[in-house]
């Protein structure tokens, strides 16, 4: 390579197949355009079809006529392609030796289709699945391997020919095959491990014996153990395919991923010892020494790191791998011998996240690479050297990011923390400046004036009865201002406030703003609001200070957005992103740092995922509000519209009327927030203009059986897995039954709706389990979660989550969640609470589903859920009547009959279709509607106990649904209303 190319040392090659993508699209464009330019051309009887491109792999569709040879039409391809890649893209040469011609369904060298095997493994991996089906995925995983070995392009040809006019030409390469197959594997193992059991006596120690004496339960599934003996040989592989060519390190990272042996990294490492002495030079020592780099950084970053240790083989000491790891990297830097200083970069990394104690860094080094790597090692040593308040700061703020948790990182500093230096670090991280002072490490610490307003240190309070916004936002992150009709009438009080000023503030900062509030109908509202003047000193910057670049008469936007976004994410930094605590944050594990509080100001996401809570009560048009708020050079610019940017009196009016639509989406009845959700865009499979019919499916789940006071969450490891396994086996099976359904219902194999019964999914389940079924079929799915504490320090919640698939502009999927709460708990749940569990009333709003049945024009259904006693308070099925089209109720109820009484007269009362999904252990699970004729009110109704069970109802028109009681009046003609019931009063 290095003597083909011209100038190679000055060449870069980027990274990831991401940044390797972009850079190939860009370069070869006029390639591209060249290539799509010449389909349907034919030269030397050759006609060109098509072509299609990944990153630098080229695939050309070809026919000719006539007797020729494969061997010569591959020649002359090469010649044509070789003068349209020096004419549009020089420098760049197709490899002899990788350009291969197979024939499509022809008699000499058929094409295998490994490319059309990995797409259904992939569909496979990504739409979840339970234990067997898991099985299948290793299975069609390893024969996928075994298919491209028997047909290996390397062991089929020869300089560039193959040795039989017999051999088979796999459409895809050996290493792109063997790379996929890898990272699936890993995937799928890790998925599936947890699925089985340790072994087979735990398959039936549970289960009776038949009247033989043999085991009634057959063994179908593997057990751990035989899961372990698959990894370690599949793992062994793809070391060894990295001994063959080195090139494929990645085959090495994930071989001890999967199984990280200290045994076999001894192995490696002993492999690799001879290029780390002596003075062995070339390129083998390169290619050695970058594979041993990989194996370090894949040490801090990757191997062996899993949420779940049920994830890992049971016959490996990960702590052994670890260690052995630390004494090569030790090794590595004592060494006296001349090593890059990217090797050196990565085992210094590694030490830092696993073993800053064990690094030797008592040598100065003069490799300017790893200097700030050595540096970083002794700070995390506590080491005296901590340079200026500058450097400390900087220190300080990766060590807290990227190596320690918030109690170690503050331990660490504490003691040599002094004023300069804790500003140095506002100034960087306002948030771990804020932990720093909540933690009470250093009380004494002098907080300038400005930081401690902009972190909100000092909540300041300058007159009666009225409190600052910092008080009300953070002494409790479910503040009253934390809703949708609260939010608004904070940002309309804001405006008018500021209007009042006869000069506008360079910055306001919560504890600036004073706040009078009222309770009305249950919600606050802001009855007055005062504005007080920050104190600045010149060259000072305020987090809240509109930027530079914005117009004087537009910096009231960024004003109020910020504060806006203050109060949703209930965070002291309100650039932040909020997210949940991660497993990786207590671990020896490499963590790359966040982003400059200075670069967020410059990218918000002001989606409902950037504020944390997924049942924080917002609608989608706050959401839009604040983008545009804080709309920066470059982005799209608010839409046509209320409101003016440059003029904060009319954009208050606009302020006035989003107020007024808020209120109005409060229940009359029970004063409930009834929020609508984004409209989802999902695939239409339909032609134009054509309805699209709802298919729902409900799910009995029998799981759990019964909920102990000691452990609501459902966490114990014998329950969780059998919790687990019960879930990812009846979502296989609502597959199966799609398939059975298709037989007398054809739908295209679809589900639009999928309803689970109250606590059926453990909450770590919905990612694992849940997202991928409704990414694989695009199905909303309404389901039960045990319970879960969803504020630190607050009892748990029951509650359901809604999972909505929509497609992004740019055609990929993007999953909405969204969180209803219960308000009204059952007297089985105070029970739990008189036995010592920790539960609450919760429900922020009521969610409105839209589900898009028609796209041109546009036409939706609503859908609405609650859960289990939820239902029985009137006050929200009243409000929901002319809100909502279907109305489901995911149940975990005992008192089946006073259930069925309660749908039977909901369904007529709200005149709408009411579907409960309850518990398999007490069925009763039903779906009813309002026709006229008595035997089409009972769509379903699941009879006895204990029932898993699958059942389907079907809206075959939802036109009509939507507008039934004008059908039901007969304003669509007698046939329609002959086809419903006539509506009860006040409809």
């Amino acid at each position: 390579m290095r003597n083909e190319i011209d100038g190679f040392d000055e060449i870069a090659l980027p990274q990831g197949l991401v940044a390797a993508g972009f850079f190939a699209n860009v370069v070869l464009l006029d390639l591209d355009r060249a290539l799509l330019a010449s389909a349907g051309q034919e030269n030397d009887g050759i006609k060109f079809h098509d072509a299609a491109r990944y990153v630098d792999d080229l695939r050309l569709v070809l026919s000719w006529r006539g007797n020729k040879e494969p061997e010569a039409v591959r020649s002359l391809v090469m010649s044509g392609l070789e003068r349209v890649l020096e004419e549009h893209a020089p420098g760049m040469m197709a490899s002899e030796q990788k350009t291969k011609l197979a024939l499509f369904r022809g008699e000499e060298r058929p094409l295998i289709r490994q490319s059309r095997k990995m797409a259904r493994i992939q569909s496979a991996v990504s739409g979840g699945f339970d234990a067997e089906a898991g099985e299948e995925i290793i299975e069609a995983v390893q024969g996928l391997v075994r298919t491209q070995q028997r047909f290996s392009e390397r062991l089929a040809s020869s300089e560039g020919k193959f040795k039989s006019p017999f051999a088979s030409v796999p459409d895809v390469g050996d290493g792109t095959v063997t790379r996929f197959a890898a990272a699936r594997f890993r995937s799928v193992y890790r998925s599936l491990r947890p699925l089985l059991y340790a072994s087979g006596r735990d398959l039936i120690t549970d289960a009776p014996a038949d009247d033989d004496g043999s085991d009634a339960i057959r063994q179908r599934s593997r057990t751990q153990g035989e899961l372990d003996d698959e990894a370690r040989s599949f793992a062994y592989g793809l070391i060894e395919s990295w001994i063959e060519d080195p090139s494929n390190v990645r085959l090495l990272r994930i071989g001890l991923d999967v199984w990280p042996s200290h045994e076999a990294l001894d192995y490696i490492l002993r492999i690799i010892e001879p290029y780390t002495v002596g003075d062995r030079r070339g390129d083998d020592r390169k290619v050695a020494l970058y594979c041993l780099a990989e194996i370090l950084r894949a040490g801090a970053t990757e191997t062996a790191f899993v949420e779940d240790p049920d994830c890992l083989p049971a016959g490996v000491d990960v702590q052994a791998y670890r260690d052995r790891l630390r004494r090569e990297a030790t090794r590595l830097l004592s060494s006296s011998n001349s090593l890059p200083w990217y090797l050196k970069q990565q085992a210094y990394l590694y030490l830092a996240a696993v073993s800053p104690a064990a690094a030797p860094v008592s040598r100065t080094g003069s490799v300017s690479e790893t200097k700030h790597y050595r540096d970083m090692i002794r700070f995390l040593r506590g080491e005296t050297d901590l340079g200026t308040s500058a450097e400390f700061a900087t220190k300080a703020i990766v060590a807290r990011r990227s190596f320690l948790d918030r109690e170690a990182s503050i331990a660490l500093i504490a003691n040599d923390l002094n004023d300069l230096r804790f500003a140095q670090i506002a100034e960087r991280d306002p948030a771990f400046a804020a932990e720093i002072v909540g933690s009470g490490a250093r009380p004494e610490l002098r907080v300038p004036e400005i930081i401690a307003n902009d972190l909100c240190l000092e909540q300041r309070v300058e007159e009666a009865g009225y409190r600052s916004l910092a008080e009300l936002v953070l002494e409790d992150p479910s503040s009253p201002l934390r809703n949708e009709i609260s939010l608004v009438s904070f940002t309309n009080a804001l405006a008018g406030a500021m209007l009042a000023l006869p000069e506008p503030y360079a910055a306001l900062t919560p504890p600036n703003v004073l706040v009078q509030t009222e309770e009305r109908d249950g919600f606050t509202f802001v009855k007055a609001l005062r504005l007080v003047s920050v104190r600045t000193k010149e060259g000072e910057r305020s987090l809240y200070q509109p930027p530079a670049w914005c117009p004087p008469n537009e910096r009231w936007r960024f004003q109020i957005g910020y504060l806006l976004r203050f109060i949703l994410t209930a965070r002291r930094d309100f650039t932040e992103t909020v997210r949940t605590s991660s497993w990786r944050d207590s671990n020896s594990i490499y963590r790359a740092s966040k982003s400059h509080w200075y670069q967020r100001l410059h990218g918000f996401y002001n989606g409902h995922e950037a504020f944390g809570d997924d049942w924080l009560p917002i609608s989608d048009e706050i959401e839009r509000l604040l983008f545009d708020l804080l709309a920066w050079p470059g982005c799209r610019g608010p839409q046509p519209g209320p409101f003016d940017w440059s003029d904060l009196s009319r954009s208050k009016k606009a302020f006035e009327e989003v107020l007024s639509r808020a209120v109005q989406r409060k229940g009359s009845a029970s004063n409930v927030l009834f929020l609508p959700l984004p409209l989802p865009k999902l695939p239409f499979i339909h032609p134009k203009n054509e309805f699209r019919p709802l298919r729902g499916c409900v799910v009995q789940l029998t799981m759990p059986h019964k909920v102990e006071a000691a452990d609501i969450g459902l966490s114990e490891p014998s329950l969780r897995r059998k919790h687990r396994n019960h879930l990812a086996t009846a979502l296989a099976a609502v597959a199966k039954a799609l398939d059975l359904r298709e037989t007398h219902h054809p739908r295209s194999a679809r589900l639009d709706w999928l309803i689970l019964p109250e606590l059926s999914v453990h909450p770590m389940d919905v990612r694992t389990h849940l997202v991928p079924f409704a990414r694989a079929y695009k199905a909303i799915i309404f389901a039960g979660l045990a319970y879960e504490e969803i504020e630190a320090g607050k009892p748990s919640v029951n509650s359901a989550k809604w999972v909505i698939p929509t497609r992004t502009p740019n055609g990929g999927l993007r999953m909405i969640t969204r969180r209803q709460g219960k308000q009204h708990l059952a007297k089985a749940e105070k029970d739990l609470i008189a036995n010592g569990a920790a539960i609450r009333e919760f429900r922020p709003c009521q969610w409105l589903v839209p589900y898009p049945f028609r796209d041109r024009p546009l036409e939706t259904l609503t859908l609405s859920g609650s859960i289990c006693y939820d239902a029985t308070d009137l006050a929200v099925p009243s409000d929901l009547r002319g809100r909502s089209d279907v109305y489901a109720i995911s149940a975990y109820n005992q008192d089946v009959g006073t259930f069925d009484q309660m749908a039977l007269a909901l369904h007529y009362h709200m005149f709408q279709m009411v579907v409960i999904a309850n518990n398999g252990c007490y069925g009763g699970s039903n779906a009813y509607l309002p026709p006229k004729k008595s035997y089409k009110k009972q769509v379903f109704h699941d009879h006895g106990q204990p029932q898993a069970s699958i059942s389907f109802f079907e809206i075959d028109d939802p036109k009509e649904m939507v507008n039934r009681v004008g059908a039901a009046r007969g304003a669509y003609g007698s046939d329609a209303a002959e086809r419903w019931k006539y509506p009860p009063a006040g409809l």
